[in-house]
């Protein structure tokens, strides 16, 4: 196996690239009324509870139906996720622990944005992602959604997250694209640069 090389968390999220998705980066009336719309409908998102790994700390992949319970807005038919943030401090300093994430785009079904928004309040979000082949890592073949997009990959720095606070992870379809899809997410809070390894994301070309 090759060794890991290690950077600094800073340069990690300078290599990804731009994040520009429809309904993301719009003028601050537009995003302002997306937000206040997700905020009145939070029971439309799913509460999800983290697991980890209590050993290594690492996250439990879960699989959530999307598209399935919406609110239309803007165009967009919007589904997704609600979670609350609560790090342990046995794994380092809470604002040292980054937020890493990923989820399976569905093929071929009106997928057109996402994005991270807080039950209350504003919060700055993601301005950068990671586009991966899922199946260049071993298992992901076994996971939905059965027609499978990019996997997205992205960091988000510690100190953007208040634990006790709940967030909402939304996901925008096309509104004539009605048909649920389920994708796999993982995603948790790490003081560690090797996010492919926390998230156990682990390549095929490498030795098991």
């Amino acid at each position: 196996m090759k060794p890991v090389m290690k950077r600094p968390m800073r340069a990690v999220l300078r290599s990804m690239i731009c994040l520009s998705i429809v309904g993301v980066g719009l003028a601050s009336e537009e995003e302002d009324a997306r937000i206040a719309a997700i905020q009145k409908n939070l029971g439309t998102f799913k509460k999800i509870e983290l697991k980890t790994d209590p050993g290594s700390g690492r996250p439990i992949p879960f699989q959530i139906e999307l598209n399935k319970d919406v609110i239309v807005h803007d165009g967009l038919r919007l589904s997704g996720f609600r979670f609350t943030v609560d790090r342990d401090e046995k794994f380092g300093p809470k604002r040292d622990q980054h937020f890493a994430w990923y989820f399976i785009v569905p093929a071929n079904a009106g997928f057109k944005s996402w994005y991270v928004v807080k039950s209350e309040g504003k919060m700055r979000g993601f301005h950068a992602f990671r586009e991966r082949d899922p199946g260049a890592f071993r298992g992901l073949d076994k996971v939905p959604p059965k027609d499978k997009g990019m996997l997205i990959l992205q960091l988000l720095g510690g100190s953007r997250f208040v634990d006790g606070d709940e967030y909402v992870m939304w996901f925008g379809f096309d509104e004539a694209s009605v048909e649920p899809r389920e994708t796999t997410v993982c995603l948790g809070f790490t003081p560690d640069d090797d996010t492919n390894s926390f998230l156990g994301l682990e390549p095929i070309d490498e030795e098991p």
